[in-house]
């Protein structure tokens, strides 16, 4: 055979095995990263898996703790039978309040309004102010939602001891621990929010004289449309 032949064939065996080496070798590292690639989509997808399951478990805990915060209170009978009536036409709502006492220092602004009662020509000092010792709050614009936050941070940051109970078929949030009272979310008809609470009860003396009131006051609250 020609040895130029030789030559010639030789060269184009030796290039099909470099370029078919090259080929598998190229094929190889393709395949190589993409089984890589998988295995980080499938990594990256456990870890959100993971991280979704610690927090789920870490929103579990959180709400065992809270509720082993939670202290079911009880809102005492009280003899409201001989109490004066103070009913509002435009909130829709009455409450009783004790012979002796009276209401003013109404408070009014496009997001709130608040009425506040007290023994007659009586206020406390609290953080050096005078307040009276009961109040009824209406916030409007805020929903379900933004209020259970809003609870949630109290009994996080604040320690509030909080239970749920029902006054005269409406379903309110009893606190205690960042002055106490009675909330009573957003309800089907009403547009607002409203409490009834005290924020002066910083003293068992103080206590024992409006605690009575706050929830005589809080057993006789209805609305009355």
């Amino acid at each position: 055979m020609n040895k130029k032949i030789i030559i010639t064939i030789s060269t184009i065996l030796g290039l099909t095995v470099v370029v078919g080496g090259f080929l598998i070798f190229q094929k190889t590292r393709n395949q190589g990263m993409v089984n890589n690639q998988q295995k980080q989509k499938v990594e990256v997808v456990k870890n959100n898996e993971n991280e979704s399951k610690q927090e789920i478990e870490n929103q579990e805990k959180d709400n065992q703790s809270n509720q082993e915060k939670v202290e079911e209170l009880k809102v005492e009978d009280i003899d409201t039978s001989n109490w004066k009536d103070y009913c509002n036409q435009e909130y829709g709502f009455c409450v009783k309040y004790p012979e002796g006492w009276e209401y003013g220092n109404i408070y009014e602004d496009n997001k709130s309004w608040s009425i506040g009662f007290s023994e007659k020509n009586k206020q406390y000092e609290y953080e050096g102010g005078g307040f009276d010792a009961v109040e009824i709050y209406i916030s409007f614009k805020e929903n379900e939602s933004l209020f259970k936050k809003r609870l949630k941070k109290w009994q996080e940051v604040y320690g509030v001891k909080v239970s749920e109970v029902y006054i005269n078929n409406i379903k309110g949030y009893y606190y205690t621990g960042f002055g106490e009272g009675i909330i009573i979310p957003q309800i089907e008809n009403k547009n607002f929010e409203v409490s009834i609470s005290s924020i002066i009860m910083t003293t068992d003396e103080v206590t024992k004289d409006v605690r009575p009131v706050l929830q005589g006051m809080i057993e006789s609250f209805k609305f009355t449309k």
